[in-house]
């Protein structure tokens, strides 16, 4: 994913994961992102500063990030899902199967000069 993204490596950032249970059950220092094992839409994170930035008091963010593999079980069926509530209840609806990996991802959320946060899809 690093050589992929021309971002550096480092295969230390798996020392941060714990052994716990279902996606955004159990707290930890790392947050989830789902990404689209077929490509077929954006990666959906499961939070954002609020707002970006030094101001941020949003206790819950944190820019370490578990990557979730999901997979359409019925591609057919795919429809966007846009938030980490959509896509566990379609993992429970037995819609997509959603796949912990061992990949953490160092990626700070922030702002460009306009304001904007390009390429990315956040839901309040």
């Amino acid at each position: 994913m690093a050589i992929n993204g021309g971002v550096t490596f480092a295969p230390r950032l798996r020392d941060a994961i714990l052994a716990y249970g279902k996606p955004g059950v159990t707290r930890s220092v790392l947050e989830r992102v789902y990404k689209f094992s077929d490509g077929g839409q954006d990666a959906v994170f499961a939070s954002a500063p609020r707002p970006p930035g030094g101001s941020s008091a949003d206790e819950a963010y944190s820019p370490l990030w578990l990557a979730y593999f999901v997979r359409w079980e019925h591609p057919g069926q795919r429809r966007a899902l846009t938030s980490e509530e959509a896509i566990l209840a379609a993992s429970d609806a037995g819609d997509v199967r959603v796949e912990r990996s061992e990949i953490v991802i160092n990626c700070p959320i922030v702002q460009t000069a306009a304001g904007t946060l390009p390429h990315a899809l956040v839901t309040p």
